[in-house]
């Protein structure tokens, strides 16, 4: 493994001796990429980010097959992922209560909502609950807290994807901003947090939505999987 910079200062003398033959490229940063091109080396764009459903993330795996010569082990991956989800997808299908769910916190002074046909949206759908905000087709956008309050103070649950410190407690939470505390979520207990810091969610899910969904059905509808032990969110104490 060696480092070989970031976009906008990479290590050109590191990227050549590595001598590779092709370099994935997130068109999502900053970008940068025009020194890269200097080298005369590839740059392949991973653009999975922009789909908008779990599956249709996992598939990525068929296109860096293609670079490896794994076509065939990544179907087989693939298809093992699929079967899995749409198995859990139905679990709830018929679900007679959908309980709804809001996502998000205060972050510099506004709080950041995906839009209601987001990637985050589709696992709200396929866990058995409502979004909150599901009819606002919109991608993920600024609202302020009174905008949020509105909407989802009566939510059954709160979903929040931070980096915190360990062991955080709905008093910590609370102490972030004392208004959290009046939403009916956070009266219910029903906060659920991946923490980042300690769980490597961005690097994971896009091959484990299966794993996710689960962890969503178990605390949306714990009858349904009552023995799930939850990978990705806890529920705040």
């Amino acid at each position: 493994m060696k480092k070989i910079g970031k976009e906008g200062s990479f290590n050109l003398e590191t990227i050549a001796a590595l001598d590779p033959d092709v370099i994935f490229v997130s068109p999502f940063k900053v970008g940068g990429f025009d020194v890269l091109r200097s080298l005369g080396i590839p740059l392949v764009p991973m653009a999975a980010y922009n789909e908008e459903t779990p599956l249709g993330r996992a598939e990525w795996i068929k296109m860096i097959s293609l670079f490896v010569g794994k076509e065939e082990k990544a179907d087989s991956i693939f298809e093992g992922i699929e079967t899995s989800y749409e198995r859990l997808k139905a679990l709830t299908a018929h679900v007679k209560k959908r309980p709804t769910v809001f996502s998000g916190k205060m972050r510099s002074g506004s709080w950041y909502v995906p839009g209601g046909n987001s990637f985050y949206a589709h696992y709200f759908r396929d866990a058995g609950a409502d979004y909150f905000i599901k009819d606002d087709k919109q991608g993920a956008y600024p609202l302020d807290f009174e905008t949020v309050y509105h909407k989802a103070s009566e939510c059954d649950y709160w979903r929040i994807i931070h980096p915190e410190k360990s062991g955080l407690t709905l008093n910590d939470l609370k102490k972030q901003d004392p208004r959290y505390a009046d939403f009916k979520a956070f009266k219910a207990k029903n906060v659920l947090l991946c923490n980042i810091r300690e769980k490597p969610y961005y690097e994971q899910v896009g091959m484990m939505p299966d794993v996710l969904l689960a962890d969503y059905i178990h605390y949306f509808h714990p009858e349904l999987l009552p023995h799930h032990t939850p990978y990705f969110y806890e529920k705040l104490r």
